[in-house]
C-alpha cells in the first residue's frame, strides 16, 4: 500500500483521494471477507486461492495503467477482491486440515508469511528501483511475477483434502 500510494501520486493531485483509495481497501476486505466465508466450500478452496492470486496479477498491471480517480478505484475493488478470495481459502484450508492442537501454529506460519513477504517485497521492490533508476512501473512488472508463480504452484501441487473427522475428535477428547 506505501508503494501504491507513491504511484497514484503521479497521477491524482488530492491527497484525499489517495488517503481514501488506500482505505477503501480494508473496508472492501472486510465486506468481503464475510461474503467468502459464507461461499467457500472444500471443493472450491484451490479455485478461491488461484482466481485470487491471479487477480493479483492483474491488479498490479492495472495499477501500471491506471491515471485516475476511478481506475484506481477499481483496482482496489479488484485488489481486495483477489485478497479475500486467496487469503479466506488458505485460512478455511488451515482450519480444515489441523487439529486444535496445531492449528495456531499454522495459522501463525501463514500470517508470519504475509508480514515477511511484505517485508521482503519492500526490500525487493527498493532493489529494482535502484537498478531501474528510480523507474517505478518498471519494476511494477516485477511485481506480477509472483502472484502468477503461486497460482502455477497451487494450480499443480494443492491438493485440498479433509482430516478425517474420527482423528479430530480423538485429539479434541484426548486434550
Amino acid at each position: 500500500m506505501p508503494i501504491l500510494a507513491i504511484i497514484m501520486s503521479f497521477h491524482l493531485s488530492s491527497d484525499t483521494e489517495i488517503g481514501f483509495l488506500i482505505g477503501i481497501n480494508f473496508l472492501l476486505q472486510f465486506f468481503q471477507m464475510l461474503l467468502i466465508g459464507k461461499i467457500i466450500t472444500n471443493k472450491n478452496i484451490k479455485s478461491f486461492m488461484i482466481i485470487g492470486y491471479l487477480l493479483s496479477a492483474i491488479t498490479v498491471f492495472g495499477y501500471i495503467i491506471s491515471t485516475n480517480f476511478l481506475s484506481y478505484l477499481f483496482f482496489q475493488f479488484l485488489v481486495s477482491f483477489s485478497y479475500s478470495l486467496h487469503w479466506a481459502a488458505t485460512i478455511t484450508y488451515i482450519a480444515q486440515n489441523t487439529i486444535p492442537k496445531n492449528k495456531g501454529r499454522y495459522i501463525g506460519y501463514a500470517n508470519t508469511s504475509v508480514f515477511s513477504g511484505s517485508f521482503a517485497g519492500g526490500i525487493l521492490f527498493s532493489l529494482l528501483l535502484f537498478s531501474f533508476n528510480s523507474d517505478y512501473y518498471i519494476a511494477m512488472y516485477f511485481m506480477i511475477v509472483f502472484p502468477v508463480i503461486s497460482s502455477i504452484i497451487i494450480f499443480m501441487k494443492f491438493k485440498p483434502t479433509k482430516i478425517n473427522s474420527m482423528n479430530s475428535k480423538k485429539d479434541i477428547i484426548s486434550e
